[in-house]
Parts: C-alpha cells; sequence; structure tokens
C-alpha cells in the first residue's frame, strides 16, 4: 500500500534506529511516516490495463482505505508484460524467461489501541515460466582432459503459491513490548523440460558423448510457524531484557520422471525412472539478550542461544519396468529413509566500555553443536560433535562527529548439512552423481572490516575493507570418469579466503539540480576445489567501478546516466587464466510539459569475454509517452515500446575454479503496450495524531 501512498498526505517520515544500544554502523531503521492532520481518513489507489502487440496484456490494481489507525487494501495484477523498476525501465529481466504473473493480495491493519495493534495480510500468487536457453560450459581439470559442454534447454514451469502472515503486537509505547507473528504457506510446482547437451575433450575435440533427455517433475510444500518476540525495559537506565523465538515446520513432496538417454563412443545408455521424495522438517531458533549498564562508561550484554532443526527425509528411485508398464523397480543404491536433529547451543559475554570519542566492545563466547543422523534403510547411524569459541571485538573511533572509524573482528562456525554428509549416491541422467560425505569437519570463518565514514556538510565518504578467511571450508570435488559423467562430493579443503575493498562518494547537488555519485569496488577470492584428485586452486581478481550523474530542473526535465565499468580475471593451479572486461550502461530522461509526460530508458552490457552469438549487437531502449487527463489529472494514457531494437537479453558469463560457463536465455522481446491508468485519491481528517 505504501507503493501508492500519494506525496500531499504526507507530514513528515522519520527514521531512527531500532537498537539504541547498538554500537555497529549497520544496526536496524524503522519508517515512521506521519500523515497531515487533515489527510488521515480516506481512500486511494491505482487501477489499470494495457494490451499490446506479441499478446502482451496487463490489468493491475490496488484500493486502499485508511480510517484513523484502520487501514483496508486489496490488490491485484496480472499480465505477461515486464514489470516496471524504477530508473532502470529498459534493462531487462535477466535469465527469467516469459512470464505471465496473477497476484492477488489482501491486507488489514488496526492500530487505534495506542497500546496494542495486529495486522494480517495474504497473498495468492500463479506464475508460468516459458524458457528457452542455451549453454557453452568450459570444465576445468587437470592434465589436459578439461572438457567442453554444450546444452540447449527448453522448459515450462507453472508456480502457485499461497501466504498468510499475522502480527499482534501488545505494549506499544510501555517498558514490555510483546509481537506474536504467525504466518502459513502452501506451494506448489509444476515442471516439463527438455534438454539436449554435446561433450567433448578441450585438447583433442574427442567427444565423449550425446544425450537427449526429458524431465516432469511436480512438487509441494507446506509451512507453518510463528515468530514471538519480548523486549522489557528495567528502570535502570541501559537494562533490557530481549527474547526472540522462530518456530517453523515444513513438509515437502516432489515426484519427478526422467527419460534420458546417452550415446557414448562404444555403447548406450538410457534411463527411465520415477524419484520420488518426501522431507518433513521442524526447526526452532530463539536468542535471548540482557543488557546492562555498569556506571557511566561500561556496558555488558549476555547472549544465549539455542537452534533446533529436525528433518526426516525419503527417497526412492523406480526403474521402469517393461514387462508390467510401472515404475516398480526400486534402486536399492538411490533409496533410503534418512532422519536427523541438530541442536547448537551458544553462550556469550559482551563487555563495552567507552572513552571520550573511543568506543571499545570486547566478548567471547561457546558454541556447541550436536548432529545425528540415523540411515533407516541400512540400519547405520552417524553422529557429529562441535565445539567452538565465538570471540569479537569492535573498536570505534568519533574524533568528530561526522568522521567515524570502526574495526571488528568476529569467529563463528557454519552448520554442516546432513544433505552434505550422508552418503548417498543421486543421480537423474548418469551423468552427474552426487555423493555425500560423512567425515566432514565444521567450517570456522574469521571475518575482519575496517570502515571510514567522513561526512564533508552533504557529501559523504565511506570506505570499506573486509576479509574473511575460513577453516575447513567445505569445497567439491570432482571426477571425471572414462564415460564423460562426473561424479561431485563435498570435501573440507584448507586455504579459502577473499577480501574485498569498497569506496563511495557521494556529491549532492550545489546547485540544486546535479548529482554525483562514485564508487569502487576491488575483490580478491581464492577458492580450492578437487579436480580429478588433484588440488586446483582459483584465484580471482574484479575490479569495478560505478559513475552516477542525476539532473532536475523546475522545467520538467530529468537526466539520469548511470556506467559501471569492470575487469574481472581469474588463473588456477592447473594453467587456466582467464581475463575479460564487462560494463554496463544505463540512462533515463524523463520531460514533462503540463500535461504531457516523454521517458526514453536505456541499458546496454558488453561483455568482451561472450560469443558473438550471445552478445547483444545493439542497446535496449523504451521509449515512452503518457498524458493526464480527467478531473484531478487523475487518468493516465500511455503507450510504451520495450526492447525497441529487439535485442533479446539474458546472456551472462560465470567463471569459477571447477568451470567457465556462458549462458543465454531468450525473453519476450520487442513489444508495443497502450494502457490506461486511473488513480483515486480522497482524505479527510482522522481521530489519531500519526499513522505508521
Amino acid at each position: 500500500a505504501l507503493t501508492h501512498l500519494p506525496a500531499d498526505i504526507v507530514k513528515k517520515i522519520q527514521v531512527y534506529s531500532t537498537d539504541s544500544l547498538s554500537k555497529t554502523l549497520n544496526t536496524p531503521k524503522t519508517l515512521n511516516i506521519v500523515l497531515k492532520a487533515n489527510k488521515r481518513k480516506g481512500t486511494f489507489g491505482k487501477e489499470g490495463a494495457g494490451i499490446g502487440t506479441a499478446d502482451t496484456y496487463t490489468v493491475n490494481g490496488d484500493i486502499n482505505r485508511m480510517n484513523s489507525g484502520q487501514m483496508y487494501s486489496l490488490m491485484g495484477d496480472m499480465g505477461n508484460v515486464e514489470k516496471e523498476r524504477m530508473g532502470m525501465d529498459a534493462m531487462p529481466s535477466m535469465n527469467s524467461g516469459r512470464q505471465r504473473t496473477i497476484n492477488l493480495g489482501a491486507n488489514y491493519r488496526d492500530n487505534r489501541n495506542k497500546k496494542a495493534g495486529f495486522g494480517a495480510n495474504v497473498l495468492s500468487m500463479n506464475m508460468r515460466n516459458e524458457s528457452s536457453s542455451r549453454t557453452h560450459a568450459l570444465n576445468i581439470y587437470p592434465n589436459d582432459s578439461s572438457t567442453i559442454q554444450d546444452q540447449v534447454s527448453d522448459g515450462v514451469m507453472n508456480t502457485y503459491s499461497h501466504q498468510f502472515n499475522g502480527n499482534v503486537n501488545i505494549g506499544s509505547g510501555t517498558k514490555t513490548i510483546f509481537f506474536i507473528s504467525p504466518s502459513i504457506g502452501i506451494n506448489k510446482s509444476e515442471n516439463i523440460s527438455t534438454q539436449q547437451a554435446s561433450q567433448q575433450f578441450e585438447k583433442t575435440g574427442v567427444q565423449t558423448y550425446q544425450s537427449s533427455g526429458s524431465n516432469n517433475s511436480t512438487s509441494t510444500g507446506t509451512s507453518y510457524g510463528t515468530a514471538l518476540n519480548l523486549s522489557h525495559n528495567f528502570k535502570r537506565t541501559g537494562e533490557r531484557l530481549t527474547a526472540l523465538v522462530n518456530i517453523r515446520n515444513s513438509d515437502n513432496e516432489s515426484l519427478s520422471t526422467s527419460n534420458t538417454e546417452t550415446k557414448y563412443a562404444t555403447y548406450s545408455n538410457a534411463i527411465h525412472q520415477q524419484n520420488k521424495s518426501n522431507n518433513q522438517s521442524m526447526n526452532i531458533n530463539s536468542n535471548s539478550s540482557y543488557n546492562v549498564s555498569l556506571g557511566n562508561h561500561f556496558s555488558l550484554q549476555a547472549q544465549l542461544g539455542y537452534s533446533l532443526s529436525k528433518d526426516n527425509n525419503r527417497y526412492r528411485t523406480l526403474k521402469y519396468n517393461d514387462e508390467t508398464g510401472h515404475f516398480d523397480q526400486l534402486d536399492t543404491t538411490q533409496s533410503n529413509t534418512y532422519g536427523s536433529i541438530y541442536h547448537a547451543g551458544s553462550l556469550q559475554a559482551i563487555v563495552t566500555k567507552t572513552m571520550g570519542k573511543v568506543t571499545m566492545t570486547a566478548g567471547t563466547g561457546i558454541e556447541r553443536d550436536l548432529l545425528h543422523g540415523e540411515n533407516k534403510t541400512n540400519h547405520t547411524s552417524l553422529s557429529k560433535r562441535y565445539l567452538n569459541m565465538l570471540p569479537q571485538f569492535t573498536f570505534t573511533y568519533n574524533p568528530v562527529l561526522s568522521n567515524t572509524l570502526q574495526f571488528t573482528y568476529n569467529g563463528k562456525p557454519s552448520q554442516v548439512t546432513i544433505q552434505q554428509l550422508q552418503p548417498v549416491t543421486l543421480t537423474t541422467d548418469s551423468l552427474n552423481i552426487q555423493e555425500g560425505n560423512p567425515d566432514l569437519q565444521q567450517p570456522y570463518t574469521h571475518s575482519i572490516n575496517l570502515t571510514f565514514i567522513r561526512m564533508a556538510g552533504t557529501r559523504m565518504l565511506t570506505v570499506t575493507l573486509m576479509s574473511n578467511i575460513v577453516t575447513h571450508s567445505i569445497s567439491s570435488a570432482t571426477t571425471l570418469l572414462s564415460n564423460g559423467a562426473r561424479v561431485s562430493r563435498p570435501v573440507n579443503i584448507e586455504g579459502q579466503q577473499n577480501a574485498s575493498l569498497m569506496v563511495n562518494y557521494a556529491m549532492p547537488p550545489k546547485t540544486g539540480n546535479s548529482s554525483f555519485n562514485i564508487s569502487g569496488n576491488v575483490n580478491y577470492s581464492k577458492a580450492p576445489v578437487l579436480s580429478n584428485n588433484v588440488r586446483n586452486d582459483s584465484r580471482s581478481l574484479y575490479m569495478s567501478s560505478s559513475f552516477s550523474w542525476n539532473y532536475h530542473d523546475k522545467n520538467g526535465l530529468d537526466l539520469a546516466m548511470a556506467v559501471s565499468p569492470g575487469l574481472n580475471t581469474m588463473s588456477t593451479s592447473v594453467g587456466l587464466h582467464t581475463s575479460y572486461f564487462n560494463t554496463g550502461l544505463t540512462g533515463r530522461v524523463d520531460y514533462s510539459y503540463e500535461d504531457w509526460e516523454g521517458e526514453m530508458a536505456m541499458y546496454y552490457n558488453y561483455n568482451s569475454s561472450l560469443p558473438a552469438n550471445y552478445q547483444p549487437a545493439l542497446p535496449f531502449l523504451s521509449p515512452s509517452v503518457r498524458y493526464r487527463f480527467l478531473k484531478k489529472k487523475a487518468g493516465q494514457l500511455g503507450l510504451s515500446v520495450k526492447d525497441l531494437l529487439n535485442q533479446q537479453s539474458g546472456a551472462g558469463r560465470m567463471v569459477s575454479a571447477t568451470s567457465v560457463i556462458d549462458s543465454w536465455m531468450q525473453t519476450r522481446g520487442r513489444y508495443l503496450l497502450v494502457s490506461f491508468t486511473y488513480n483515486i485519491s480522497h482524505f479527510g481528517p482522522g481521530r489519531t495524531p500519526a499513522a505508521t
């Protein structure tokens, strides 16, 4: 509803920190919108429809009713056109295919009682996505055994989603505040796809296989749970107790039928099978903290955390029986029933001391993780116990109000999933096989951040240096079999690390017309993997920058331009080196004259590494013109063209230690759309002082 809230009814917008005791720079923020005294009761909304070439259409609308502390909203949209994106209207939806969506929603909120409020919303969604894509992949292996794989895929996916969210808050404005937020979700997806692929050795060009296949799958899922939040402020200044509990239960089922034929040099292999799975899970996450002031310059925070994850998984792979005409031959190598329970508990103590312009925070704690898994099919079990320290340190220096220097360090473990540990082989096409590893150790991440912020008047400079080092990192061990198939298995490898430097400088308008923003980013990462049992470290360096300019004048002209060049380099231990340049260029021109509005949006992305048939030759252009009429200019008639030069988007490149993948996905392409929009706005005075 806030998307279409008329600007002329807003008196002021307040932004304040949710956690006033936090000493970090990135604390949660709350937005408080205060309405004008004579605009707190009324109805507003927007209704529209459009029709265009290439069988495009759109229908959308929302209606909102405010009555002092109450608000009702109904909203919905249906269509197969690109959604507008603020400032980026020409930019295509990357890797999204051709979509048709239907959305219906309702929202209710009641804040008439100053000490209690409640609200709820319901959203139903259906999306149909038609995709057509191709990929060209270099799979990296040592000893001249790298392969090139080309694949063409087509598919149709239907997704259905129904979501309910509620919220009750008690005690607003008092020392004790309680929130409860229940939610229920129901999801279903149906997917039909076909694939054709071929693979050959990069060095010799000798083909290893050709494959073609189809897949038909259906999945359903339900989830329900609630979040509970309690906070209490004691009489003593700075003394506060908070507690949060999040409970979530889910039940998911899937059924897929695959039919794949693979031709190798001397033989062929056909797979016709069904995969059935059922996953039931319960997750409980809780955290509580106690803050107390220990004098004028000291404060103490104690934190207690506990999480429980319980899963029951059932996998069945059934081969097709030619004699019976049914899928009734159980593949015991890919079928099992597996359950797991994961407990994680932590206890931390943190002390903060303020010494004039310096604030220091130091603390430590312990985390104990217990994992137990049981394979009920072969009557085996797996247990893991992990114990880790949780150190953290923050140093903040504020020489003047407008300058801040902050250094932070923390260490924390990452959970190991039962899917990574489970020693069961899974495959749907015999070409890509995944295995579990019961011997995995728990990864641990050391994080260091250094941030400097300087404000000079309305100008702002931000410099951030971040670094992460992961011990016992979980990476992929990939083995290329003699027939061209790949077996992937998670393993622990030391050496994963990354570092980044980000600089941003914002210059608001001096004359009231122009503003500039300049930013730069340098990112280095090292990612080790195993390829054919040979360690292969990839070292990547990405350097990028962004320059944006915005111009506005009182005659109705608005300009926005941005360019973001970048350089990517990657080298691996097995001898591969790749380097490419990419840049994105966006622009937008708006001009208003009396009741007329015109716009031209432009987007272009260049990647020097992409093959010619993946690279767009011309920019994506989206011109439009709109005319306002009727009483209070409530009506708007529009004419727009998306992708004027019909460039078809969706090209990109992904680079990693194991592969270099070029991809392309077809989108809707060029279409012309005629639309009409009607704005509803009627307001009067209400009883309450403000709406939030």
